[in-house]
């Protein structure tokens, strides 16, 4: 953590989180919460639901080469149980330097979100880089599970 500068600034080191950086607007007196975003090697304890992958530019590349999308902005989205209203998952998280990332979804108690008829969630990666949001098309996310086997998500790909 450093003081020197107006604000706060965490430096995690090499523990398994992200940074985070505060100005003197963000903190509140006399606490303020901070949460830091997992990186890609987080190693997640069972019953967490998230998702472990990477954004590349595209999957016409090739594959044993993708060019990565560093320094985007990653959240995970859920469906209402409504099945028309999206709702992005708190603590987003961004991309690092190879594409990789770790994406958390969490729900509070009181939301009710769309359970399919396996009972996994239906959910969409957000990504935000340079002024431009895109999503993807919606996908299965079985709560309690860490996917990490999922291909690459490739930014020309997500929808805007």
């Amino acid at each position: 953590m450093r003081f020197d500068r107006p604000g706060i600034e965490i430096d995690p080191g090499k523990r398994p989180f992200e940074g985070a950086t505060l100005a003197p607007a963000d903190i509140t007196l006399p606490f303020t919460r901070i949460e830091l975003a997992p990186r890609r090697e987080y190693p997640f304890t069972r019953g967490v639901t998230a998702v472990r992958g990477m954004l590349v530019e595209s999957q016409a590349t090739p594959p044993d080469r993708p060019a990565p999308v560093a320094d985007a902005a990653v959240r995970m989205r859920w469906l209402d149980d409504d099945g028309t209203t999206w709702h992005d998952a708190p603590a987003p998280t961004r991309t690092d330097t190879g594409g990789g990332f770790a994406a958390l979804l969490r729900i509070a108690p009181a939301d009710v979100p769309h359970v399919d008829a396996f009972g996994a969630f239906t959910v969409r990666l957000r990504a935000s880089r340079d002024g431009s949001t895109r999503d993807s098309l919606p996908f299965s996310l079985t709560p309690g599970r860490v996917a990490d086997t999922l291909p690459p998500f490739a930014w020309d790909e997500l929808q805007p």
